[in-house]
C-alpha cells in the first residue's frame, strides 16, 4: 500500500507538472484514479518497468561517447568511464574490452526492451479494465435514470458517452497515463545525466524548455474545446443514423430516403469541419516541437565547437551529450502529441462524470418497507404532478379496491399516461400521495413495490433475444410449463409453436420477425408469467387491426382475471367490462361513474364516445 501511494503521489505531481493534464485543477482525470485503485499491483509492476527503461535509456546514452572514443582510437582509450560497467579482470586489461562490449550493448538492450514491453503491456491491460469499470458504472447510472431523461434525451447522444467519450478515456489512460509516468521518467534521468555530463551545456540546450510548453499549454487548451464539440457531432451523427433505422417504413412510405441522405450528410458534414480544426491543431503540435528542439540542437553544437576547440570539453562528453539530447527529444516529443490525447480524454470523461454526477434517480429512503402485496386499497390523494414548468396533474383524487377494473378515458395530453407511471414511481407527484394499504409509495422499496406491478404499454416493447427469454424476463427462474401456460392464456402459444425454434427462436429487435398482435401477445405473456396483483394497461390495443385487436383482447381479459386493473381507454370497446370509468381533462378529473351512468349523464364522456 506503501508504494501504491507514493506512485499515486508522483503521478499527480507528474500530472500537474505536464500542462494538459492540469486543466481543471486535474479533477476529471483525478477522478479516474479511483477506478485505478483495484489495479493498484499491475500499476506498481508497470512503474518498475518504466524505472528500468529510463535507467537503461539513460545508459545507452552514457555509453554512446566512450564507445565511440573507443572505436575511433582502435581501443587506445575511451575505456576510462567504462571500468564500473564491466568485469574487474577486462578493466585491468581495457584491450580485451572488445569482446565484452557486444555483451554488455545485449544486457541493456534486453532489459530495456523487456522492461518496455512490461510497461506497454501492464498499462494497456489497466487502461482496459478501467475501460470495462466506466462502462459497468456508467450503466448502472444510465439504469437509474427516470423515464423523462430517456424522454428528453436522444439514442445516439446516450450511444455516444458509451462508445466515443469512454473511447477517449481509454485512450488517456492506457497512452497518456503511460506516457506521463514513462516519458515523465526518461525525461528526468536524461536530464539528470546531460547536467552531469556538462552543466553549461545543458544549459544552453535547456533555456528553451519553457519555449517548448507554451505550445503545448496552447494546443491543448484550443484541441479540449475542439475534443467537446467532435463528440457532440458524433452523437448527432449516431442519432440520425438511429432514427432513421428506427423509422425506415415511414421513410420509404414517403420518399423520405433523399431527405434522411441530405439530413446525414449535414451531420456529417459538422462533424468533418470539427475534425478539420482537430487535425489542424494536432498537426502543428509536432512541427513546432521539432523546430523548437532542433534549434536548441543547433545552439548547443555550435557552443560546443568552440570548447571542443580549446580542450574545456572532452569529445566523448559532447558525444554522449549529444546521443542524450536525441534521446530526450522522443519523449518530449510523445508528451507533446499525448496532451492531444489526454485533452480528448478529459473532455470525454467531464461528459461521463457529468452525466454521473447529475443523480436524477427515483430516491429510495433508508430501510424502504418491504411491500408482499396488495390486500385493502390503492388510493391517489390530492395528487399534482409538474413537468416541464407545466401542470399535468392537478389534485387527483382516486381509490381502488382489490379487483376492480378502473378505465381512464380522456382526450390525448389529458394526463391519462402520466396517472399511471406515478404508480410504479418512474416519476414522484409534485404534491400529494399515492397510497397503497395504507402506505405512501415512496416510504416502499422500489423493487418490492414494482414487484406488485404488471404494464402491457400501447407498443410492444421486446428485446433481441428468444421467445422464452422474453417472456421469462420478470421471472427468470420460470419454470418450461410456467412459460407454456402463460404463453396459452395469452393466446400465443399455437404461433409459438410454428416458429422455427419455438420457446427459443430469436425474435429480432424490438420483435420484428413478428406481427404486431403476435408481439403485443408475447407482452401480455410476459405479464401473466410475472403474477402481479397490479396491473396497468395502456391502450395496450390501440395500434393493432381489428382481428389483432380481437385476439390481444381475448388475452387481456384472460390477463385481468382477478388483478386490480387500470385501464388507459383509446377505444371505449376496450373497456366494456370496466367496473368505474373516469375521465379526465386537461389533467382533472371531470366525470367518474360506471359506463352506463356516464353514456347518460357524462357530456364529456359521450363526447368522446360519439368519435371513438
Amino acid at each position: 500500500m506503501l508504494y501504491y501511494n507514493a506512485i499515486i503521489r508522483s503521478m499527480k505531481a507528474l500530472a500537474f507538472w505536464h500542462p494538459g493534464a492540469r486543466m481543471h485543477a486535474m479533477g476529471s482525470y483525478l477522478r479516474l484514479l479511483r477506478f485505478v485503485r483495484p489495479y493498484r499491483a499491475t500499476l506498481l509492476v508497470a512503474m518498475l518497468c518504466m524505472v528500468v527503461l529510463a535507467l537503461t535509456t539513460g545508459l545507452f546514452a552514457y555509453l554512446v561517447g566512450p564507445l565511440t572514443k573507443y572505436i575511433l582510437t582502435g581501443g587506445a582509450s575511451g575505456t576510462e568511464r567504462l571500468g564500473w560497467l564491466t568485469p574487474e579482470s577486462l578493466a585491468r586489461d581495457p584491450k580485451n574490452l572488445v569482446s565484452w562490449l557486444p555483451y554488455l550493448i545485449l544486457i541493456v538492450g534486453a532489459a530495456k526492451g523487456i522492461a518496455y514491453f512490461g510497461q506497454f503491456f501492464l498499462m494497456g491491460l489497466t487502461g482496459q479494465r478501467v475501460l470495462v469499470d466506466v462502462q459497468n458504472e456508467l450503466f448502472l447510472h444510465l439504469l437509474r435514470r427516470p423515464l423523462a431523461y430517456f424522454e428528453a434525451e436522444s439514442t445516439g447522444s446516450i450511444l455516444t458517452r458509451f462508445t466515443y467519450d469512454v473511447a477517449q478515456i481509454e485512450q488517456a489512460v492506457t497512452y497518456g497515463a503511460t506516457s506521463i509516468l514513462r516519458d515523465s521518467l526518461q525525461i528526468l534521468t536524461l536530464l539528470l545525466l546531460a547536467f552531469f555530463l556538462d552543466w553549461q551545456l545543458a544549459l544552453i540546450f535547456f533555456v528553451l524548455l519553457p519555449a517548448m510548453v507554451y505550445p503545448i499549454v496552447r494546443f491543448g487548451k484550443r484541441l479540449r474545446q475542439v475534443s467537446v464539440k467532435a463528440q457532440e457531432d458524433v452523437g448527432l451523427v449516431s442519432r440520425c443514423v438511429h432514427e432513421t433505422a428506427s423509422n425506415i417504413k415511414v421513410v420509404k412510405a414517403f420518399n423520405g430516403e433523399s431527405q434522411e441522405a441530405m439530413r446525414f450528410r449535414r451531420e456529417t458534414e459538422g462533424y468533418l469541419q470539427t475534425m478539420v480544426k482537430s487535425l489542424r491543431v494536432r498537426g502543428t503540435t509536432t512541427p513546432v516541437m521539432e523546430f523548437l528542439g532542433i534549434f536548441g540542437l543547433a545552439a548547443s553544437i555550435i557552443y560546443a565547437t568552440n570548447r571542443i576547440g580549446v580542450g574545456s570539453l572532452s569529445p566523448e562528453s559532447f558525444f554522449s551529450f549529444f546521443a542524450t539530447v536525441l534521446m530526450l527529444y522522443q519523449p518530449v516529443k510523445t508528451l507533446g502529441r499525448v496532451n492531444n490525447i489526454i485533452a480528448a480524454g478529459l473532455a470525454g470523461a467531464d461528459r461521463i462524470f457529468a452525466f454521473i454526477d447529475a443523480d436524477e434517480r427515483i430516491v429510495e429512503r433508508d430501510n424502504p418497507i418491504i411491500l408482499h402485496g396488495f390486500e385493502r386499497e390503492l388510493r391517489y390523494e390530492g395528487v399534482s404532478f409538474t413537468y416541464g414548468g407545466e401542470d399535468v396533474l392537478h389534485e387527483i383524487e382516486l381509490s381502488l379496491a382489490p379487483g376492480e377494473v378502473l378505465a381512464v378515458v380522456g382526450a390525448s395530453g389529458a394526463g391519462k399516461s402520466t396517472l399511471v407511471r406515478l404508480l410504479p414511481r418512474f416519476s414522484d407527484p409534485t404534491s400529494g400521495r399515492i397510497m397503497l394499504d395504507g402506505v405512501d409509495l415512496r416510504e416502499m422499496s422500489l423493487d418490492s413495490l414494482r414487484q406488485q406491478i404488471a404494464i402491457v404499454t400501447q407498443e410492444p416493447l421486446l428485446f433481441n433475444d428468444t421467445v422464452r427469454n422474453n417472456v421469462r424476463y420478470g421471472r427468470p427462474d420460470a419454470l418450461e410449463e410456467e412459460i407454456v401456460e402463460a404463453l396459452r392464456a395469452a393466446l400465443a402459444f399455437d404461433f409459438v409453436r410454428e416458429l422455427p425454434k419455438g420457446l427459443d427462436t430469436p425474435i429480432g429487435e424490438r420483435g420484428i420477425q413478428l406481427s404486431g398482435g403476435e408481439r403485443q401477445r408475447l407482452c401480455i405473456a410476459r405479464a401473466l408469467l410475472k403474477n402481479a396483483p397490479l396491473l396497468i394497461l395502456d391502450e395496450a390495443t390501440s395500434s393493432l387491426d381489428p382481428e389483432s385487436e380481437a385476439l390481444v383482447r381475448d388475452a387481456l381479459t384472460n390477463l385481468m382475471r382477478g388483478r386490480t386493473t387500470i385501464v388507459i381507454a383509446h377505444r371505449l370497446s376496450t373497456i366494456e367490462h370496466a367496473d368505474r370509468i373516469v375521465v379526465l381533462d386537461e389533467g382533472r378529473i371531470v366525470e367518474s361513474g360506471t359506463r352506463s351512468s356516464l353514456l347518460e349523464e357524462g357530456q364529456r364522456f359521450r363526447k368522446i364516445f360519439a368519435v371513438s
